[in-house]
């Protein structure tokens, strides 16, 4: 069967036929972000964390509400609009310097991977801590960003990195812009161990590329780089529990419907 990746579209296919994303499946998974997006949301209304100090507080909300005085209802109108989608505009925010750190994060493990004398010169500052992590527990990177499919389970992806690491064990690496690593990321990258253990590691036109299977993924790490400092996270239970996860949530996908918005 002929996998292939339209980076375009975002979409990955199976002799033409659409496979469900890996990071799709896991959108049924509840993210302790509800809190964090209102907050987002009061803040244009002077709300401050409550954790802040209470004369900075009040202090901030007082400026706000004064400067509310005698405001007239379109241009209130408008600020309550700007705070209704304050969550989703810092969120793009982030996404847009999330690339850029991404980006440098796996332009070091390339680089690493190809033998460079100096993979870090040009990068910025923040992947240091990943560097220095890399430079104590990784062995040797296995891929960079690789394509991926389990026609099992019908779902298609791109894993950020795998790694022999110093100790032995073999490692599937995620970069996320989250401030930390959760659940549904670990599920989500052992949807990445299922296919590539399932059929290996693919470019985007479904070449096949090297790739030495005959030892499964033994651990889970996340770099989530919204950290600071941008240090990976090990999952803490076994590879097979995250994976039961994913097959779990590609049945609840489905059975939602979502797979139809594909």
């Amino acid at each position: 069967m002929k996998y292939h990746f339209d980076a375009e579209k975002h979409l990955h296919t199976l002799d033409g036929v659409p496979l469900t994303g890996t990071s799709s499946v896991v959108g049924v998974l509840k993210k302790p972000l509800t809190w964090w997006a209102s907050g987002k949301a009061l803040e244009l209304l002077g709300w401050t964390p409550t954790k802040s100090a209470k004369k900075e507080r009040a202090k901030a909300s007082g400026a706000i509400l004064t400067s509310l005085q005698g405001i007239d209802p379109d241009a209130y109108q408008a600020l309550l609009d700007r705070a209704y989608r304050n969550h989703k505009d810092s969120l793009d925010k982030s996404a847009v310097a999330g690339t850029d750190l991404h980006a440098e994060l796996q332009t070091y493990i390339e680089r690493v991977m190809h033998g460079a004398v100096n993979p870090t010169i040009g990068l910025g500052p923040r992947i240091n801590p990943f560097v220095l992590w890399a430079t104590e527990n990784v062995k040797s990177f296995i891929f960079s960003e690789a394509n991926c499919y389990s026609e099992k389970l019908w779902t298609g992806g791109i894993a950020d990195a795998g790694a022999e690491l110093k100790d032995g064990r073999k490692a599937l690496i995620d970069f996320k812009s989250a401030k930390g690593a959760y659940a549904s990321h670990f599920i989500q990258c052992a949807g990445y161990t299922t296919a590539i253990e399932e059929n290996g590691i693919f470019n985007a036109d479904g070449k096949p590329l090297p790739y030495d299977d005959s030892s499964p993924f033994d651990c889970i790490i996340v770099v989530p780089f919204g950290a600071d400092p941008v240090v990976p996270v090990e999952a803490p239970n076994a590879v097979s529990v995250y994976r039961d996860g994913f097959a779990a949530s590609v049945v609840l996908y489905r059975i939602l419907g979502l797979d139809k918005e594909v």
